[in-house]
């Protein structure tokens, strides 16, 4: 019996090897389906969604078109090249149906990080990615010239100038952990999305933790790393951010650190968001640190730049250290650093400590660190905003109706309220029923790839057969 019982255990490790390496391949095999929302582009397997990223690569960028996901998809470890690049982008809509992206991987430089490269929508049809969950590790050692890191996608872009449609990136989930170091220049670095331009990313969760060592300007954020005239509502942050720089401003925040400049009256908006990843950052440079629950360093360079915060939360401890004594760590539970603006934060609190060290001087603020007006026109508005610890670092504004030094048990309750607000997102992207569905079971049919895996079991369920009759014999 005990020979026996080798022989099973050789044959299934055996199966289990064949599986790997024939998934490890990631050959392309083309998807059926006609891109429609009567017949979308089917994706069922890894095969299917290599194909797509080489038809990609040859220009079709699928524009108008829709893409479902049929099931789980495990890509094995394998080194993923992302789908679309800045020349030759993404501009369909996929569809992940609920379904989850397993064992994606990363650990060369490319240009570009994510499941996509480049996503971009075009002047008659709008692009994104929805309902869809990522798992994985992604570890470069080495980034030189990156010019953005996601999980999800790189770089979601549009413009805004000449009419384009909007970008969505909706109920997404990613548990991608993330180790990159040694970088020196400034990938915008997001873990959801690593740059957003004009795009709407609503009910968007990561969970995956991030290690970001380098010697220049960091901008890591727990769902984007930069944001240019975008939306945010209902996003959440549960990983820890972790940033340790030689040199340069170490920026970070739990849904997007760097929020540049309006257009046409177009803000960038965080709404219903929450950050409960706690934040370190450190930098041994002159250097200051901006660093924030929800949005740590609203930038541009020469226009003044147009944002709001409402309703959001901060639950986790925020740190960060300088080497200098020039500069400051500007540290908010809510915003960080703050002027040439007109910006807007209301109905906001914050229950975690927030502290640092080093610096010409603190300016730890439970709401908003600093809120300045180098260019002396800058127009702003707070009001109701609560925290545990004392809500204002420094602010040449009037700081409307807030409370700090708030109870713990009372802020808590105002937490649990805008959570009690997230919700999924039901929006049509490019007019296709892109809202959560239940999942579909599906039977799982004989292919190329698993007819080792049944062969085997069948010969393991007759071995076992066989072995118990002879039992009952003797």
């Amino acid at each position: 019996m005990k020979k026996i019982l080798a022989i099973i255990l050789a044959l299934i490790m055996t199966a289990s090897l064949c599986s790997v390496f024939a998934s490890a391949e990631l050959e392309a095999e083309a998807f059926t389906g006609e891109g429609t929302e009567a017949s979308p582009y089917l994706i069922k397997n890894a095969k299917n969604l290599v194909y797509l990223q080489k038809q990609v690569a040859e220009g079709n960028t699928y524009a108008g078109k829709l893409f479902n996901q049929t099931n789980d998809i495990d890509l094995a470890n394998a080194e993923w090249t992302p789908i679309g690049t800045s020349p030759k982008p993404f501009s369909g809509v996929y569809d992940g149906c609920g379904y989850a992206i397993n064992n994606f991987s990363m650990t060369q430089n490319p240009g570009i990080v994510g499941l996509f490269g480049f996503i971009c929508a075009t002047a008659d049809c709008e692009a994104g990615v929805a309902n869809l969950t990522i798992n994985g590790k992604v570890k470069i050692d080495g980034i030189k010239d990156a010019i953005a890191i996601g999980s999800v996608a790189g770089w979601c872009y549009k413009d805004a100038t000449d009419g384009f449609k909007q970008i969505y990136m909706i109920n997404l989930t990613s548990n991608v952990d993330f180790e990159i170091k040694n970088v020196t220049n400034q990938p915008r670095f997001g873990a959801v999305v690593g740059y957003a331009f004009c795009t709407t990313l609503e009910n968007c969760v990561n969970n995956g933790n991030i290690v970001y060592t380098g010697s220049a300007v960091s901008r890591v954020g727990g769902i984007a790393g930069q944001s240019n005239r975008s939306v945010f509502r209902n996003c959440v942050n549960n990983g820890k951010i972790s940033i340790e720089l030689s040199n340069g401003n170490a920026t970070a925040a739990g849904i997007c650190p760097i929020v540049t400049y309006k257009v046409d009256n177009v803000y960038t908006e965080f709404v219903n968001c929450i950050n409960n990843g706690e934040i370190k950052a450190t930098t041994k440079g002159n250097s200051a640190c901006y660093v924030a629950g929800i949005a740590s360093n609203p930038y541009s360079s020469g226009a003044k730049y147009f944002f709001k915060i409402d309703s959001c939360a901060n639950t986790a401890n925020i740190y960060s250290a300088t080497a200098s004594t020039t500069y400051y760590a500007y540290n908010g539970g809510i915003m960080g650093y703050g002027n040439k603006s007109e910006w807007y934060v209301t109905n906001c609190v914050n229950t975690g400590v927030i502290t640092n060290e080093g610096g010409k001087d603190a300016r730890n603020g439970g709401i908003v660190s600093v809120c300045s007006t180098a260019d002396g026109d800058a127009s702003v508005a707070f009001a109701n905003n609560t925290s545990v610890v004392p809500a204002f670092a420094y602010s040449a504004h009037d700081k409307g109706t807030y409370t700090d030094d708030t109870p713990a048990a009372t802020a808590q309750v105002l937490v649990d309220a805008i959570k009690a607000k997230i919700t999924e997102s039901q929006i049509k992207i490019n007019g296709f029923d892109t809202t959560p569905k239940a999942q579909v079971i599906p039977e799982t049919p004989v292919t190329a790839d698993n007819a080792v895996y049944f062969a085997v079991v069948a010969a393991v369920v007759a071995v076992l057969g066989t072995a118990v009759l002879k039992r009952r014999e003797n």
